[in-house]
């Protein structure tokens, strides 16, 4: 499967590059001043254009919020760590790990919130069926969580007791692999259609 780094100006030539496209996670913000920001959003506004399946991961929901007219904003709470429980829309309760400071706090036209959060308004939202966005990590084991949560504790970003509350929670599993299903039935449906 390609990669492209878009943080270092490496971009497809064309959305005809893949069946389908998926924007990861990335420490930086949506709304933040970078060369590559306004080039991913004219390439995700083509994606989305030309009718290929698209989806967001954490920055890549927020990337993709923002490129279609929605707003992203620093989380007022500050960093959101951990184990995070929403009721998703046609799936039920789905809990995910998190590692985010920013979220999305207005949608694009057309799209439609299908998940929220503890102080999350906007967990995943889908425009049409073609477009589906998630705030949390679904690809984020405990174990990567507790290794990042290792590398960060003593940086002064976290609030007092949300280490040891991560910790905690890692104790309990993630829906990892039913969210990955549901990606994956996303493409599915996307590309047949």
């Amino acid at each position: 499967m390609p990669v492209w780094a878009v943080v270092d100006g490496e971009f497809p030539d064309s959305v005809e590059a893949c069946d389908g496209w998926l924007v990861t996670g990335s420490p930086l913000g949506a709304y933040e001043d970078h060369a590559f920001i306004p080039r991913l959003e004219a390439f995700l506004r083509e994606i989305r254009a030309a009718g290929r399946p698209l989806v967001g991961i954490c920055f890549g929901h927020q990337i993709i919020a923002q490129a279609f007219g929605g707003r992203v904003i620093r989380h007022p709470g500050g960093i959101k760590i951990g184990r995070q429980s929403y009721e998703v829309e046609g799936l039920g309760r789905l809990a995910l790990n998190a590692w985010h400071g920013d979220q999305v706090v207005e949608v694009p036209e057309g799209a439609e919130i299908i998940a929220t959060g503890e102080d999350v308004p906007v967990g995943a939202m889908r425009i049409g069926d073609r477009v589906l966005t998630l705030q949390t990590h679904p690809e984020m084991t405990n174990a990567c969580l507790l290794g990042l949560v290792d590398l960060r504790r003593d940086t002064g970003i976290f609030a007092p007791g949300q280490v040891e509350a991560a910790e905690a929670a890692a104790d309990e599993p993630v829906d990892s692999a039913r969210a990955a299903e549901w990606i994956g039935d996303f493409y599915r449906r996307a590309l047949a259609g």
